[in-house]
């Protein structure tokens, strides 16, 4: 009768064999759930389609840089089924990103084309904290670090960024208390949708913190992409300041 130990040892053995003939189970139409945790990753060179996605926003080789964004030739996911056995994944497909901090580490894995499941979260992260210089005036909350990066374009110079893991995740007090210490005041800009407007107002309940909402697209990247740099600073910055 197969024991504990018989199985422990055999997810052992079978995990030994792919790392020793680096077999990878693929199936494209596999769809990606919470329990599959990230494993491997391999970073390739960009590309002009990676080019092409990027700069509809504004976004060039400089902040991906800055921000530790880097292009994925594939990621690996794994988990234990409920006989204990060891599922492996690869996937290797175009517009696949990596988000980094600064020690190296992968946070998160952005597919801004994949309709089931744009990201992946690999490590708690409030996105922009080894960037942040905690010189400026202002700190911004974000909704991601997409809208962040395009933040930068806006010429803003007494602001800088910060993004939660998404909307829905509320940053802790213990990093909340030490970022109020640093700035005059913390403003969230979020999605102006229902979902992004509630989780304004959450931090405004929370924290007191006021919020802005952009009345143009959904988020501010895509307003930059949309209207272009000049507009959105032009219909943000009175916004800012009203709400400071």
């Amino acid at each position: 009768m197969p024991t504990r130990a018989n199985a422990v040892n055999k997810i052992l053995s079978d995990y030994e064999d792919f790392l020793a003939n680096n077999t990878f189970f693929e199936k494209r139409e596999f769809k990606i759930h919470d329990k599959f945790k990230v494993v491997d990753h391999e970073i390739r060179h960009w590309n002009t389609i990676d080019q092409q996605y990027w700069t509809r926003f504004k976004i060039g080789s400089k902040l991906l840089e800055h921000y530790n964004v880097s292009p994925l030739q594939y990621f690996t996911m794994k988990k234990k089924d409920i006989d204990g056995n060891i599922l492996l994944f690869k996937f290797e497909r175009p517009y696949t990103y990596g988000y980094f901090r600064n020690d190296g580490s992968l946070y998160k894995v952005y597919m801004p084309k994949n309709s089931d499941k744009k990201f992946i979260k690999v490590q708690n992260y409030v996105q922009g904290l080894d960037q942040i210089s905690y010189e400026k005036d202002y700190l911004i909350i974000t909704s991601s670090l997409k809208d962040l990066m395009v933040f930068q374009k806006l010429k803003i110079v007494n602001a800088e960024c910060i993004a939660p893991d998404s909307e829905n995740t509320m940053i802790s007090e213990t990093i909340i208390n030490k970022l109020s210490k640093s700035y005059k005041s913390i403003i969230v800009l979020f999605d102006n949708d229902e979902p992004g407007i509630k989780a304004a107002e959450r931090y405004k309940h929370k924290y007191n913190f006021s919020y802005v909402v952009l009345p143009m697209e959904k988020d501010l990247s895509d307003s930059i992409e949309k209207h272009g740099v000049d507009k959105v600073r032009g219909i943000l910055l009175p916004l800012l300041k009203q709400a400071l």
